[in-house]
């Protein structure tokens, strides 16, 4: 029978701690899944500048947790998790203030480097204080995850896009990035004072250096290819770019160091499943961080109104996992942990390539359903798998395994999906369209590689030309509301119309003149080495649009400004008289014979062709998205081939057995369903 509650009376208090850190951690992940799209619109990022934004969510987290498990038995836990909640703020404060990728790139970074120090602490404090039925609780503590992903999710598209109905400062993402603050002062309160354990690998007496050896020189290496790689990913947001021979040298360098202290290779098969970690993350994590986007441009193209819950399938998923979670430890003691894994990479390979071709609303929540299921137990089963087979490596082997597919979710995951779609798109527009394709493609960097992609700017200024005509419909559609209206009321909405009108005539100047800017770097020469200096033509049209944007903000402010609780009420009125307006039979047909009749007949040919265009790439974008997925499903397969190979491995050797350093027996019944091993 289990002493463990004995041993540490306030695990309790302890595991709930830990359980609301990891759901700080996901709200900040869902948050930002979810306002991608108004920081894309906003800025203008492209589709490979988002992902690596989200990247930036992810890579750090590895640097942090790996760095961080060398040292956590000497700096402490508590320590640990004071450096994580210092993070956390940090972060919603420079996100709430940020205007530039760089600056949203920094502050996701710095939330990532605080949910590896979350992580670093609660998988082996919860190891330490379940330590006779680890898989079961490491299950339950990792449902905080997709609990936080649901709650936040809820959260953030209750509060909507726009803040019509609130005078608020600010942009509305500005405050659902400060949704993030509920959970960490909550677990900084819980966690307050309170004693952490000892490791199990501390108190069994196994030294630092047979840590370092069940990580072995095989482990060292494949972390510090990631984090090399990771780090220079890194850089280069900020224009530093390391030699191409740098990064083999530092791999190479820091790995013989390493293996002048540590002569041990390692455990095999510690290092196999630090290698299925790879496609596992970028399945779970990679695919989440791009769901909801993915999601809203295949429902766009299906049933009206569909797109609008594509975010309700990461939502959806992630309350599978939520509820399954907590069932782990019957699932296992039946078929294993490996049997789970395996189950579960089959599922997810069928949900993906369902994904990948679904078309109606009801389809695709059936094929994420599948996923849902697929993807539940990945990540906590294989840290109760390792924290079963490989004690002896504590903190580091429990997290590093932890840190290799945050790695590689951070700077292959996400990254490697924008690049599949943008790529995607690219090829699918050159063939669709090849007359027009050259005027919509730029070129990118990322890595070392370069690629062809969607030029935003232009694609935003098409945008612009083909909605002119609804945004002269709607403006008239308005004026005829107001002209409903009683006299006092419009009179207190006009300083709100006036500098509504006034930011809306800055944006489209400001959307003129990046695509000035545009023009301006494809006929400027072509960069030398060394570099020449900038071309005064796009020096100007930088410092134009630099001004603009300056005073878009200026506008912005005052807009907030005229947001009196008399010209909402006004605006709440205007709101409900145009629903009612455009909620008439005949409307859509109207509307459109209206859209028409704002195009000069001189233009009708221009028009024709610019709709066009857009619907062309409006489509090719939706299949690519759809068409990325289909190629992530590959990635579940190669991991089921290699947990069958587990599997047949562990049966030659009698069985997969669960080793345990001190205090208890393996318990077949509250273990894992394994063969008991050894205790040490």
């Amino acid at each position: 029978m289990s002493t463990a509650h004995l041993a540490y009376p306030n695990r309790g208090r302890l595991f709930l701690g830990c359980f609301i850190s990891l759901i700080a951690t996901a709200f900040g992940f869902v948050i930002r899944s979810l306002i991608l799209g108004d920081w894309q619109r906003q800025y203008g990022f492209t589709e490979t500048e988002v992902g690596n934004i989200f990247g930036a969510g992810l890579a750090p987290f590895a640097i942090s947790i790996i760095l961080f498990s060398l040292v956590i038995d000497k700096l402490g836990y508590g320590r640990t998790m004071v450096f994580a909640f210092v993070c956390h703020i940090l972060s919603a404060w420079l996100t709430i203030t940020a205007d530039s990728y760089a600056t949203f790139y920094l502050a996701t970074f710095i939330f990532a480097l605080g949910n590896g120090a979350v992580e670093a602490v609660i998988n082996p404090v919860v190891a330490t204080v379940y330590s006779d039925n680890k898989t079961h609780w490491l299950n339950i503590l990792h449902a905080g995850w997709p609990g936080g992903l649901v709650l936040g999710g809820v959260l953030t598209i209750m509060m909507g896009r726009h803040d019509t109905f609130f005078d608020l400062p600010g942009q509305m993402w500005q405050w659902k990035v400060g949704l993030v603050l509920i959970p960490t002062l909550v677990y900084g309160g819980l966690l307050l004072g309170v004693k952490f354990p000892v490791s199990e690998r501390v108190s069994a007496g196994v030294s630092y250096k047979e840590m370092l050896g069940e990580f072995g020189i095989a482990g060292f290496l494949v972390v510090a290819t990631m984090l090399v790689i990771g780090t220079s990913q890194t850089l280069q947001v900020w224009d530093i770019i390391l030699p191409q021979w740098a990064i083999p040298t530092i791999i190479i360098g820091a790995t013989l160091l390493f293996a002048t202290q540590i002569r041990t290779l390692g455990q095999p098969i510690f290092v196999f499943l630090m290698l299925i970690m790879v496609p596992l993350a970028i399945t779970e994590l990679g695919t989440d961080s791009w769901i909801a986007k993915l999601m809203e441009a295949i429902l766009a193209g299906g049933e009206d109104g569909a797109g609008k819950y594509g975010a309700w399938v990461l939502i959806y998923t992630s309350a599978i996992m939520f509820v399954l979670r907590f069932f782990a430890g019957p699932i296992v003691h039946r078929i294993s942990p490996l049997g789970l894994l395996c189950a579960c990479a089959a599922i997810a390979a069928t949900g993906l390539f369902w994904l990948s071709s679904a078309k109606s609303l009801a389809l695709v929540f059936a094929a994420a359903t599948c996923y849902g299921i697929g993807k539940t137990f990945f990540w906590p089963t294989t840290l109760g798998v390792v924290a079963e087979r490989f004690p002896k490596g504590g903190a580091l082997t429990l997290n590093s395994i932890a840190g290799v597919g945050m790695l590689s979710a951070g700077i292959l995951g996400a990254p490697l999906i924008g690049y599949v779609q943008d790529t995607g798109l690219v090829a699918g527009l050159e063939k669709a369209a090849p007359q027009i394709a050259p005027e919509y493609v730029e070129q990118k960097a990322w890595a070392f590689l370069k690629y062809d992609a969607l030029n935003i700017v232009r694609y935003r200024a098409l945008v612009a030309e083909v909605e002119k005509p609804e945004s002269e419909v709607r403006a008239q559609e308005l004026a005829s509301v107001l002209d409903t209206l009683p006299p006092q009321e419009q009179q207190a909405y006009q300083p709100l119309a006036e500098a509504r009108a006034k930011l809306n005539v800055a944006e489209a100047k400001l959307l003129a003149l990046e695509n000035e800017l545009e023009n301006a770097k494809a006929e400027a020469p072509k960069a030398q080495d060394p570099p020449a200096a900038k071309n005064p033509a796009v020096t100007a049209a930088e410092e134009a649009v630099a001004e603009q944007k300056k005073l878009i903000g200026e506008l912005r402010q005052q807009e907030r400004a005229a947001r009196t609780e008399p010209a909402l009420a006004a605006l709440r009125t205007i709101d409900a008289k145009l629903e009612e307006l455009r909620s008439a039979p005949d409307y859509e047909s109207q509307f459109k014979a209206k859209v028409a009749a704002e195009v000069p007949a001189d233009q009708q040919t221009q028009y024709a062709e610019a709709k066009q265009e857009l619907e062309t790439i409006q489509t090719v974008e939706r299949e690519s998205k759809q068409a990325a997925l289909a190629k992530i499903a590959i990635l579940p397969c190669i991991m089921f081939v290699c947990y069958v190979l587990l599997i047949l491995y562990f049966r030659a050797k009698g069985g997969y057995k669960a080793e345990v350093l001190t205090g208890h027996a393996a318990n077949d019944e509250e273990f894992t369903g394994g063969v008991t091993g050894p205790v040490r």
